[in-house]
């Protein structure tokens, strides 16, 4: 072999070394990049489900109390059904098919 061979196998190393160390470092620097990136969505959505958190709360309390209202409601209204159905007391039947 001769030393402009091997000065050139060890030039192509090196420049290989050289290219693979940028590139190793360019992802490297990308990554921590997109981990900063994603961790800061993260906490906007832990703030966001902390919200919806409460919304839904607030909802599970309306419903229970609109339950309460309507189960209130309906025996309202079945008592002054019966009560409006003894007022009116029977209905009147008339006797047909009596033959003398």
């Amino acid at each position: 072999m001769t030393v402009e061979l091997v000065s050139l196998v060890v030039a192509l190393f090196g420049v290989a070394a050289t290219v693979l160390g940028g590139v190793a470092a360019m992802l490297g620097f990308f990554a921590r990049r997109l981990d900063s990136r994603f961790e800061k969505i993260d906490e906007r959505f832990e703030k966001i489900d902390a919200r919806f958190e409460k919304v839904d709360f607030r909802f599970e309390r309306l419903e229970a109390k609109m339950d309460e209202q309507f189960a209130e409601l309906r025996r309202e209204v079945t008592e002054n059904t019966v009560s409006i159905a003894r007022l009116e007391g029977p209905r009147p039947h008339l006797i047909l098919g009596t033959s003398r």
